[in-house]
């Protein structure tokens, strides 16, 4: 049957409930305890007789009529005839929820009003229901809690469910576990494995925080594994064993007391209790792997340039979402402090009664759910809009442009990138590559790899035009048959060396992208020096080619089926031919490529060089122009006083646009030249001679 129990608050005396509380708290409460006790006694002594039932009340202070209640403890004693029962940590009055359905209860030979059974001393109710279902075997327990929480009432509700899965669905899971078990096993032993052989064999660098992420999320599955086997093993009948003695209660059975029947009933109320939230636990430690591994599959996704756009614009925008969260934050916890500092009082604005509450009712308004407005005070209605104003407008907008600001940056990058294909495609040339290497005997990809970064270092090392804080490296002509591993072995032959050129011919990023136009004279001259080049430089093999074409025709007719293995290796030897022919040409052009890239370079700097020094000059000429002028206005000045006739200076000549060097000379001027005639000169006594300093 439904259940509905009650925590009640022990009463103490008012003056030991002030006991270590603030000096101001105790001043102001004393006076009311002065004022209780003068009322007691002019009404009770003076005037009337009082008879009070002291100890039913508990009250340990015969010269007054009042109690405090202290909230922090729980009363043990008697309420309405039913002694407390033990429920958890607690101690409780429980009772059948059919009894607040009547107006009176008899009890211990009184009539109680069942209004009574709630007073100020009650803490806590719950009302708790559980529902079994036998056949799915299955357990249902609601509880509704109503708490007292200063002035407020606060209320909340809790579902608790177990069902006990089937023999069959057991094994499947089991048998999923231990597949678990064995795959994560056998990726963190390769991790390791390719961590050592990395650092000590390869002597490169292992990121640790990767190594970490990858060995602590199979971590987490094997060991989340392994607590669900031992759970299983160890499981026992929960059904039988805890739901079924709580069915077999008889609460009819006179002989039993009531406390005993509650008593049983909470204890397997405990137990299911216990085991609901073990199970909980369960589901959250589960919850966490699985998310664990879903942030991996994420990073994952980065694999490939197209797929990985999600997880790139994160990663881009990661620094910004940092400040744009901080400064949410910021803003969010002074609209909470405002809104609970101006509503939390109100009994009718619980949304806002301390700061948590008022953080979530903030969530749910920036998700839109604002709830009823029609009589919220007008203050109210400031408080949204300047919430709605700042958190809506503003900063979702603000988190919308970051990430589309990033998602912009990534899909430009994406469209740059040269070396990426659609995603199916890329899929099947990984998934095809190590049968294509098998059937055409390809060497590895590593060794190729390092082959290739060996020679990019020796024509770094070669190259003349390259700089020593250049990461680039220059194009360079590579022949397949000479390339060698680590013991000094080819790794091609003739027949493997084509096969793998055709193969990845066909990817344009590999194309060289200079094409030069035939039609002008620039092209013209390219062409042409590239086929002169190539025509020199094949010319010794055309003609010992010749030469085998014409030996192998005269021996062909005297025995064709003789000259079979000669006619094979000629024409191999042609396709060697035409394929050095064709690597010699791109050669060519990627050298003179270089060059005018360079001589365009080197061009382009003379010519800034030059207009920096015209512009100089310029400037150096109109400053001594305008110097000179001066000059001759002081000079002026001081011949109409001593009455003499200067020669004018000549002005500097004009700059040519294209001259380079000019050849001047600067007089050089004192910082006496700003003085006035009569202090810069010295006139004798017949007028005749006169020393300027300027």
């Amino acid at each position: 049957p439904p259940i509905i129990y009650q925590q009640r608050a022990r009463r103490v005396s008012c003056s030991e409930q002030m006991m270590g509380k603030e000096q101001y708290s105790r001043s102001f409460a004393d006076r009311f305890l002065q004022y209780f006790k003068n009322q007691f006694q002019r009404k009770c002594t003076t005037t009337y007789e009082c008879q009070y039932p002291l100890e039913q009340l508990d009250l340990t202070e015969p010269d007054m009529n009042i109690a405090c209640v202290e909230r922090s403890e729980d009363w043990k004693g008697q309420w309405f005839g039913r002694d407390a029962v033990g429920l958890g940590d607690t101690e409780v009055f429980a009772e059948f929820l059919t009894m607040m359905g009547g107006s009176v209860v008899y009890r211990n030979g009184t009539l109680r009003s069942t209004d009574d059974w709630i007073d100020v001393y009650t803490n806590e109710v719950t009302v708790m229901t559980m529902f079994f279902s036998p056949e799915k075997r299955a357990v249902l327990q609601c509880k509704v809690t109503f708490g007292v929480d200063g002035s407020m009432i606060d209320g909340e509700h809790t579902i608790g469910t177990y069902m006990e899965p089937p023999p069959a669905r057991r094994d499947r899971v089991r048998a999923l576990c231990v597949a678990i078990c064995i795959l994560t096993s056998l990726g963190i032993a390769q991790q390791l494995r390719r961590a050592w052989r990395r650092v000590y064999l390869k002597h490169e660098a292992v990121s640790v925080t990767g190594l970490f992420g990858e060995v602590g999320v199979r971590a987490a599955f094997l060991i989340y594994s392994l607590f669900f086997l031992y759970e299983m093993a160890n499981a026992t009948d929960f059904y039988d064993e805890t739901v079924g003695p709580m069915l077999e209660i008889e609460w009819t059975d006179s002989t039993q007391t009531y406390e005993s029947k509650v008593t049983r009933l909470f204890q397997r109320v405990d137990e299911i209790n216990a085991f609901i939230n073990q199970q909980t636990m369960q589901r959250t430690a589960g919850f966490a792997v699985m998310l664990a591994g879903y942030a991996r599959l994420l990073f994952y996704l980065g694999v490939h340039p197209r797929i990985a756009i999600l997880v790139n614009t994160l990663i881009k925008a990661t620094d910004d979402l940092l400040h744009f969260f901080f400064s949410t934050a910021v803003v969010l916890l002074v609209l909470g402090f405002l809104g609970m500092w101006l509503f939390g009082q109100d009994p009718g604005m619980a949304i806002f009664k301390d700061r948590g509450t008022a953080m979530s009712t903030m969530g749910l308004m920036a998700l839109g759910e604002f709830g009823d407005l029609d009589d919220a005070s007008a203050l109210f209605s400031v408080w949204v809009v300047i919430f709605a104003f700042i958190c809506i407008f503003c900063l979702l907008n603000f988190l919308l442009a970051i990430i589309i600001d990033s998602y912009m940056v990534v899909k430009r990058a994406v469209e740059e990138c040269v070396v990426e294909d659609n995603f199916p495609m890329d899929m099947c040339a990984v998934l095809t590559s190590g049968l294509r290497q098998l059937y055409y005997r390809w060497p590895r990809k590593a060794e190729v790899i390092v082959c290739l970064r060996n020679l990019d270092q020796a024509e770094k090392s070669k190259s003349s035009f390259h700089e020593e804080d250049d990461e680039t490296t220059p194009i360079f002509q590579v022949d397949l048959e000479r390339m060698e591993d680590s013991n000094g072995r080819p790794l091609f032959t003739v027949a493997t060396a084509k096969t793998w050129y055709d193969f990845y011919k066909r990817y344009d990023c590999l194309h060289p992208d200079f094409v030069a136009n035939t039609e002008d004279e620039q092209g013209k001259n390219i062409l042409k020096y590239v086929q002169e080049g190539t025509r020199r430089s094949l010319q010794p093999t055309a003609d010992g080619c010749e030469s085998i074409t014409s030996k192998t025709s005269k021996t062909s007719k005297a025995d064709p089926a003789q000259n079979a293995p000669k006619r094979r290796h000629l024409d191999a030897l042609q396709a060697a031919l035409e394929m050095r022919h064709d690597a010699h040409e791109n050669s060519v052009l990627d050298k003179l490529r270089d060059m005018e890239r360079q001589s365009s370079e080197l061009l382009q700097s003379s010519r800034s060089r030059v207009d920096l020094v015209t512009s100089k000059c310029d400037d150096l000429a109109q400053t001594a122009n305008q110097r000179f002028a001066s000059i001759e206005q002081q000079l002026l000045a001081i011949s109409r006083a001593l009455q003499i006739a200067p020669a004018p200076p000549k002005a500097l000549p004009p700059l040519a646009s294209n001259a380079t060097e000019i050849p001047m000379q600067m007089p050089e001027f004192s910082e006496k030249s700003d003085r006035s005639p009569a202090s810069t000169s010295d006139v004798g006594s017949d007028g005749a001679d006169v020393v300027l300093d300027s």
